[in-house]
């Protein structure tokens, strides 16, 4: 799941879906991913220029801890 990275280009909903589909994917072997996990996981391989975005993604949980 780590290695599905966001291709320079590839819009949000592509990517979000391909991470989905892997995570099913895992489900079949009863490896369950938490959804905390699964965010952290997706925002890490978001392409640079989601950047400002990640970024606030991570402030907002700062503040509701």
């Amino acid at each position: 799941m780590k290695s599905t990275k966001m291709i320079q280009g590839e819009g949000v909903t592509s990517y979000l879906t391909r991470l989905s589909r892997v995570r099913d994917e895992l489900d079949v072997f009863s490896l369950t991913i938490s959804n905390s996990y699964m965010v952290r996981i997706d925002l890490k391989e978001f392409t640079k220029e989601w950047n400002p975005f990640i970024k606030g993604i991570i402030a907002r949980e700062k503040l509701l801890d």
